[in-house]
């Protein structure tokens, strides 16, 4: 199969990533970087996964600890577009400033992060969290 009918066949959001990923050279234009892609992904969902209720980390850290330091645009790129009804704790990844990134909004025009946070014992002023005390230091 062509490289273009595999680029046809995936989801948007693996396109989207995957534009990102050959956009900021996190890897190269290859065969492989279908798998290199997924690969990739994997790695910043299963380090998201592993933060701690109660607890934050930064784009940067998840990235660095995913193996991919200097790519937290790209953790950032991919918790953007997860759905919000996923399993993976995408509300616990915050900016390195301690302040929620993320934009999404409830039915009462809440940001989700926030009121999840919140919910987990966090304490959440003016869409920041102080890194001091809630950071997740693996």
């Amino acid at each position: 199969m062509s490289l273009v009918k595999i680029f046809l066949n995936l989801s948007n959001s693996l396109f989207r990533i995957l534009s990102f990923l050959i956009l900021y050279k996190v890897i190269n234009f290859k065969e492989d970087i279908i798998s290199s892609a997924h690969e990739l992904y994997g790695q910043i969902l299963e380090v998201i996964s592993l933060i701690p209720c109660g607890k934050v980390a930064t784009y940067g850290q998840v990235a660095r600890l995913a193996g991919l330091p200097k790519h937290a645009r790209l953790v950032g790129y991919i918790l953007k577009n997860l759905p919000i009804e996923t399993d993976i704790p995408w509300h616990r990844v915050i900016n390195s400033q301690g302040r929620i990134s993320l934009s999404k909004l409830n039915t009462q025009g809440q940001n989700i992060q926030s009121v999840l946070l919140i919910e987990e014992g966090l304490t959440v002023i003016n869409g920041k969290i102080n890194l001091k005390k809630f950071q997740w230091l693996p």
